[in-house]
């Protein structure tokens, strides 16, 4: 992994701040501290965290002196007295991104239950609270309405509750990967008489699991009915830092626990965005995958999502409860799948083949005759 740690004094707030004289100590602390790993202070274009001076150390996935390490330096920094306070942060490498247990999967183009103005195609099939209309995600409108954007090349879409929008192929690959732990459906083309039809035909992809995110937000408005939370919105690192304190706060995403099954598609439990008065809602719910799925929808060369990008490094989950963030080896989900052309060319194969097999019914097989 490349684990980042930056230091600064309480309060940060979001603007470059150097290399202040109060922070060389600490600095030759950590570079001693963590001497094993080869910590370096990130210059030039690579910037640190919120602006911070940012060390960059070399760390394996699931190396527990590490965490003895870092456990350590937060409590010489909180026990110092000196309004320090830090973050780091852990990004798996690509080699090790196909170990891991949870990671947010990034969506190209825009959501396909939504029109071109943003606005929700389907209307809530089940409100949670009639104070607030609170709309139940788990389920799923008849028919599922999905825009024009699904006719794009691309096969994943994303949609605004926590579902995945995908062409046959996907769904054939999902299917058999993880069918035991997803719930799917038809959906359909909305405002138009078009029906899809073979590889083009859609689907809906709902996670069963739903696992507890841990994340500090602003959430500046909740129902005071049941107390959920209407208005949700990501804070910026240095609210983050404030929020915990002096010494180190956890950088990467954590959840309260990965959950009691081997889940590799799960939603969580907090959205970004809002529900408004009359029970609309414009919002997004994050989705996970295992680091193996990932792999596994890659080798199949599947379109429209991806762990990482060139500007953005793959999200890898933590648990709080302590479990491994890390599988011990890949996990494989059977057999590549070609794509469409691929597929009818072994058919062509299969089909020849048995026609050879057929011609030669009548050969005779007796050794002792010519």
């Amino acid at each position: 992994m490349k684990v980042r740690i930056a230091l600064g004094k309480l309060p940060w707030n979001d603007s470059s701040k150097g290399n202040p004289q109060y922070l060389v100590q600490w600095h030759a602390r950590l570079m001693t501290q963590f001497l094993h790993y080869l910590p370096r202070l990130l210059t030039g274009e690579e910037t640190g965290i919120s602006g911070y001076p940012t060390f960059e150390l070399t760390v394996p996935a699931g190396d527990s002196e590490f965490d003895n390490l870092i456990k350590q330096f937060d409590l010489e920094l909180k026990a110092s007295n000196t309004g320090i306070g830090g973050m780091w942060t852990a990004i798996p490498t690509p080699a090790e991104a196909p170990r891991a247990r949870f990671i947010e999967i990034l969506f190209f183009g825009g959501d396909a239950d939504e029109d071109s103005r943003y606005r929700a195609l389907n209307p809530p099939k089940r409100v949670l609270c009639e104070a607030c209309r609170f709309p139940d995600i788990t389920s799923v409108p008849e028919p599922f309405l999905v825009s024009k954007i699904v006719l794009k090349k691309q096969e994943v879409f994303r949609s605004r509750t926590g579902m995945l929008v995908v062409k046959a192929r996907v769904f054939k690959l999902l299917q058999a990967a993880i069918g035991n732990q997803i719930e799917t459906g038809e959906a359909v083309l909305a405002k138009s008489k078009e029906k899809l039809g073979g590889d083009n035909r859609v689907y809906w992809i709902r996670p069963k699991t739903m696992l507890r995110e841990r994340s500090v937000r602003l959430i500046p408005k909740r129902c005071q009915t049941c107390d959920r939370t209407l208005q949700s919105h990501a804070t910026s690192d240095a609210t983050h830092v404030n929020a915990h304190g002096t010494g180190l706060s956890l950088g990467y995403p954590e959840v309260e626990s990965f959950g009691n099954s081997k889940a590799d598609f799960v939603v969580l439990d907090k959205f970004y965005g809002q529900v408004f008065e009359n029970g609309a809602a414009s919002w997004h719910w994050p989705m996970l995958m295992s680091g193996a799925l990932v792999a596994y929808l890659k080798a199949n060369k599947v379109t429209g999502i991806a762990a990482s990008t060139s500007q953005l490094d793959p999200r890898c989950y933590f648990s709080a409860a302590g479990e491994p963030a890390f599988e011990p080896e890949v996990r494989t989900f059977g057999m590549v799948h070609g794509g469409a052309e691929v597929e009818r060319k072994v058919t062509v194969r299969i089909e020849a083949g048995c026609k050879a097999v057929a011609a030669l019914k009548n050969v005779p097989w007796d050794c002792d005759k010519d």
